[in-house]
């Protein structure tokens, strides 16, 4: 005579989500730290450029022997009560023109160029170089830039009597 045993296993359904959570935690920690460094490596790379940019184009504007003002941003935030909208000029393809006043009580025109304007580090110093060596009656004055908090901005001699084609081209 022949016995046979059978041996039945039961797996329990708390054993095996128990040895689930213990590999599953480790990857969801893993690739939740890899994703953060990432972004953080992103972040920095993003800000030391910028950094590196704005000294680039300080760099480059006193390579030329400008003979401008260099203005910064804060005395240019002061000046148009912080590009208040009241203080707007008007609206161009390169971007926003602000008045404003000096500490000193000089009136200017602040010229915020867009960045959608797509003029790069080295054409903005060369309009600059250009402009500044200008002197013609027919023309503004600039009295300086700004390079600061990655803002291109250019600070004008303010003109009263509203707008170029007005002037040139009359009210018709």
């Amino acid at each position: 005579m022949c016995i046979v045993f059978f041996y039945i296993y039961t797996f329990s359904v708390s054993f095996v989500a128990e040895k689930i959570k213990h590999h599953i935690y480790p990857i969801i920690f893993g690739a939740t730290g890899a994703l953060v460094t990432m972004i953080l490596l992103a972040l920095g790379i993003t800000r030391r450029r910028c950094r590196l940019d704005n000294n680039t184009r300080e760099r480059d504007l006193r390579a030329q022997g400008l003979q401008t003002l260099c203005f910064t941003w804060r005395q240019l935030q002061a000046a148009t009560n912080d590009f208040d909208q009241a203080n707007k000029l008007g609206e161009g393809g390169f971007g926003c023109v602000f008045k404003g006043e000096l500490s000193d009580g000089t009136i200017i025109a602040v010229k915020q160029l867009s960045s959608k304007s797509c003029q790069g580090n080295r054409e903005f110093v060369n309009e600059i170089g250009m402009i500044s060596g200008l002197n013609h009656p027919n023309l503004v004055k600039l009295y300086g830039c700004c390079v600061e908090k990655d803002q291109l901005l250019l600070v004008y001699e303010y003109m009263e009597n509203n707008s170029l084609a007005l002037a040139l081209f009359g009210k018709s």
